[in-house]
């Protein structure tokens, strides 16, 4: 580029550079669409290429950022309003818009902003990132970083993200060479002498170049190749086995909805989640799951209603049968952290909420799993017809929660077994007096989140009106009751199962190996009741040690293998999914009812009242899931086959015999009566020395590591002045044909460095006749100190020949220099 008034004189070969890194940006973008809710990329591409244009064109950089601003300007007016592009009304907008936001911006919190907002920012960020570039890769021409910083970014979108980035990269490929031949060839036309003939001489010379790219690319795409002959490094970090088939990213531990594959590491967070405050340590219940996959867990029969209001709502018998031993506890929950969910969580069963904030939430209650969720306000229907004389079928009008009401929302609408949405509305027939609201199955529902109102009609004479959003809770308080189990009147428990709980509870995928149900036989052949059984195949998972207990060596199932079996038969390490997971499946195969349930383990105690009431922190490592299993005449009874946990549930040991008390309690709650006071993690760290298989830490290895590390750095110590001299080499081989100053004062550092010092007050010339080099070099070296004397003292600027013979001077000077 040759610089002339406002505007540059830019080559063909700028032209061509632009072009190229123009297609490397787009790369960057192209993604987007599938990995984000971006939309039309339109807008993004005019932006990247009047930034690259501006940069080509304009030698004064003020006016060319003047120039951006009004193009990104131009853009967010297209995007956003309609008004006339010179009317300042949309400025005015704006400016309120983002003096409204700065606030959030400082904090951090990009989506409680405005869309203008965030708009604004993203083009100023791609805006100076663009510019950064166009400056570095074409006037600087340093341009191999970026190629390489676009390969890793096309190749980690395609290992980790849902994008298959194998075109990308490939076309990558082939641009980044291109541009790079490109830029190589305009460097190499601003430092020759010697003038070209014909226009487009340094064009054609890039016709060789691209064959080359081209026709090396696309044979090494092209061709076969043999598969790789060691494990996939990803699996460790992805919990998948090679083949794509995972979990996809990296999980960390907490409590989340994705049931459906289930495996694969995960890293902790110690992150608070909420503060609760009981009398009483028991499991924080969530959710729970009925049917089994082969590869994780789903839900395949639900009972929605929807509950208006929730404090005058009574829950009765919904885990235990009547009349069981239990204990009333009143529990409250805060969530103090940045974690906030929808779900309610409750220890034991559940019988009345007394308080909740925000306190015009409804609630959305699965009957089957026992799963509350909040929702973002009431029910409410209008309709033409004369409440008075409402028949059967018509529907009742109740209140709504007005649009600001407080909490986040996510859009979820809720689903019948099949996949279908449930409607919310219910026959004024169908309300019981507790306000409970039976949702209707297979009617249509207005699937918006939107809160103005706008619903759709169900019927001639019924408008729906409905906010099927999800609500985050800060707050809430309950009543709840906690078992006290009687071992003897478990044991007593038969078989005479209903129907209902056999046909949900007992499924079990066809594809399930027979090897598992052949373990599970084989671990309950000598008991004789289904609490026996249920103890045995606890216990075989917990004590014998042939499970170890892992969160980050955990390896996923390939796609044709079956979650219990891969973990009970070949990995045999895992977390809490794969215990509990492995215990439901054997329970079942041995035709005893069980269902997978998570949520949080009992927590931390910070601290105690003078009346016994705990301060628990539950924090995202206490995330976990258990068992529960069915009992005739008691219900559902949760069951622990994690080993590191100790189930919390009371259990009243009033049988008659030693043995059978030994049966039933585990292993490690015998060992340690304080167990369950500790932390998940302080229990994985006892537990790491008392499991078999456990992994022992050795010291030689880093004895090794040390040595080595010592030798390197004694080494490193005596060839120094070898190294210093390497890197102030590599150094003036960066320098451009126009930086002969500085190029000539690194030169006189490498000749004090490795021929002599220059003494104090010693002129350039004196300098240089005293050293002790050759006649031709000492030639040299005046004929440049000449030249960087005419150029500091007499201001003088140095021919372009004058200047290609001092760089070629300098250059094989630096390179005949050794320590």
């Amino acid at each position: 580029m040759v610089m002339s008034g406002i505007f540059k004189r830019t080559r063909g070969l700028d032209w061509l550079a632009t072009l190229f890194l123009f297609l490397l940006l787009r790369e960057w973008l192209v993604p987007l669409p599938g990995i984000t809710d971006t939309g039309d990329l339109s807008a993004f591409y005019y932006m990247v290429a009047m930034v690259l244009v501006t940069d080509l064109l304009f030698q004064w950089r003020l006016l060319g950022w003047l120039v951006k601003l009004a193009g990104a300007l131009w853009l967010l007016h297209g995007d956003f309003f309609v008004t006339s592009f010179f009317s300042m009304e949309w400025l005015t907008e704006v400016y309120v818009r983002l003096m409204h936001d700065a606030p959030l911006i400082m904090q951090q919190q990009w989506w409680d902003m405005s869309p203008v907002t965030r708009n604004v920012l993203f083009y100023l960020l791609l805006v100076t990132m663009v510019s950064l570039l166009s400056y570095v890769v074409v006037e600087q021409r340093q341009g191999l970083w970026f190629v390489f910083l676009t390969e890793g970014y096309l190749a980690f979108l395609d290992t980790f993200m849902p994008y298959q980035a194998d075109g990308g990269i490939v076309r990558s490929l082939i641009v980044g060479f291109l541009l790079l031949a490109v830029i190589h060839f305009a460097a190499m036309q601003k430092m020759s002498t010697v003038k070209v003939k014909g226009r487009f001489a340094y064009l054609r010379s890039l016709v060789a170049p691209m064959m080359v790219i081209c026709l090396s690319v696309g044979v090494a795409y092209a061709a076969p190749k043999k598969a790789a002959s060691w494990p996939d490094p990803i699996a460790y970090l992805t919990g998948e086995d090679g083949l794509g088939n995972g979990t996809g990213t990296l999980k960390k531990v907490g409590y989340d909805d994705h049931d459906e594959r289930l495996g694969g590491p995960f890293r902790q967070d110690n992150s608070l989640v909420f503060l609760a405050t009981t009398k009483e340590k028991y499991y924080w219940r969530g959710d729970s799951k009925d049917f089994y996959t082969g590869k994780g867990w789903q839900k395949a029969h639900e009972d929605y209603a929807g509950i208006l209001t929730p404090t005058k709502y009574k829950w009765e018998d919904t885990l235990f049968e009547p009349d069981q031993n239990t204990r009333e506890v009143t529990v409250s929950l805060s969530f103090r952290g940045g974690e906030q969910f929808a779900t309610m969580f409750y220890p034991g069963q559940l019988q009345s909420i007394t308080g909740m904030s925000p306190q015009l939430a409804t609630l959305q209650y699965d009957d089957v799993s026992q799963n509350i969720e909040a929702r973002n306000g009431k029910i409410m229907l209008e309709t033409s017809a004369d409440s008075a004389g409402m028949e059967n079928g018509d529907f009742q009008t109740v209140g709504a929660v007005p649009a600001d009401a407080t909490g986040e929302i996510n859009g979820s609408v809720p689903t019948d077994g099949a996949g279908q949405q449930v409607n919310a509305a219910v026959p004024a027939n169908g309300t019981d007096p507790a306000n409970r609201t039976v949702l209707a199955n297979g009617a249509p529902v207005n699937g918006s989140n939107e809160m103005n109102g706008v619903g759709s009609t169900i019927s001639p004479n019924v408008t729906e009106r409905i906010s099927p959003s999800r609500l985050r809770m800060m707050y809430y308080q309950m009543k709840v009751e906690v078992p006290v189990l009687s071992e003897k009147k478990l044991l007593q428990s038969g078989k005479d199962y209903p129907e209902e709980v056999k046909g949900m509870y007992l499924q079990l995928p066809e594809t399930l190996p027979q090897r598992v149900r052949d373990l599970a036989a084989t671990i309950t052949k000598n008991a004789k009741t289904p609490y026996e059984k249920v103890r045995a195949i606890e216990n075989h998972l917990r004590t014998t040690g042939a499970y170890r207990y892992e969160t980050e060596d955990v390896p996923a199932p390939t796609a044709e293998q079956d979650f219990v079996d891969h973990f009970l038969f070949e990995s045999q390490r895992g977390y809490c999914d794969h215990f509990s997971t492995s215990m439901t499946v054997m329970l079942r195969s041995v035709g005893i009812p069980a269902r997978w349930v998570k949520g949080f383990a009992e927590g931390t105690e910070v601290e105690r009242n003078d009346n016994g009431e705990m301060t628990i922190e539950v924090r995202n490592k206490d995330a976990h899931s258990w068992v529960e299993v069915y009992f005739e005449d008691y219900g559902w009874i949760p069951f622990e086959a994690t080993t590191t946990f100790a189930s919390p549930v009371r259990v009243n040991y009033d049988t008659n015999t030693e043995e059978a008390a030994q049966q039933a309690v585990p292993a490690s709650a015998q060992n340690n009566s304080n167990e369950t006071n500790k932390d998940r993690l302080d229990r994985l760290a006892d537990d790491e020395d008392t499991t078999t298989g456990g992994k022992t830490f050795s010291w030689n290895w880093l004895w090794w590591v040390g040595a080595a590390l010592a030798v390197g750095l004694v080494m490193a110590w005596k060839r120094r002045q070898r190294l210093v001299v390497w890197w102030m080499q590599r150094k003036m081989a960066t320098y451009q044909p126009e930086q002969f100053m500085e190029k000539y004062t690194t030169l006189l550092v490498l000749c004090e460095r490795v021929i002599a010092p220059r003494k104090s007050g010693e002129t350039l010339r004196e300098y240089v006749k005293r050293l002790q080099v050759s006649g031709d070099q000492r030639q040299d070296l005046m004929y440049l100190t000449h030249l960087y004397e005419k150029v500091s003292y007499g201001f003088k600027d140095i021919e372009d020949k004058a200047r290609g013979i001092a760089n070629q001077i300098m250059d094989r000077f630096s390179k005949q220099m050794r320590p």
